[in-house]
């Protein structure tokens, strides 16, 4: 890595413009604060950080984000991996955001997703606890 994380970032073929838009909009939708310089850092902390105001005993969740101005997306398990760890060593509930916009950063029609752990969601149905 160089000395400018940003441009190291750009190298890598990182973040675009239409990606920090969606970023920036989904923090706004969910109501969730941005991690600043998220993704430029090597110890980054996902990318968005949220608490439940309706019941602030409940843990916060950290939020990766990820979008495409395509029609699909590869899912990794190295991004839901180093979320979830990151929400583990945080006390939070880990969860990826995906969201499929157009150029501009708005999102498409039924684009926008969030996808958390099974054992959260069962606790969600009353299925089961949560377990990470």
């Amino acid at each position: 890595m160089g000395v400018n994380p940003f441009l190291d970032r750009q190298k890598r073929g990182g973040t675009g413009r239409s990606g920090v838009k969606s970023e920036q909009k989904t923090a706004q939708r969910l109501g969730a604060r941005q991690t600043r310089l998220s993704g430029a850092k090597s110890n980054d902390r996902g990318d968005m950080d949220l608490q439940i105001t309706s019941n602030p005993e409940r843990p916060a969740i950290k939020i990766e984000a990820k979008s495409t101005t395509a029609n699909s997306i590869g899912l990794r398990l190295d991004w839901l991996a180093k979320i979830a760890q990151e929400a583990r060593a945080a006390g939070s509930i880990p969860a990826l955001s995906i969201s499929f916009v157009h150029g501009s950063g708005e999102p498409k029609v039924d684009g926008c997703w969030v996808c958390i752990p099974e054992s959260v969601f069962a606790e969600i149905i009353g299925k089961g606890g949560r377990d990470g």
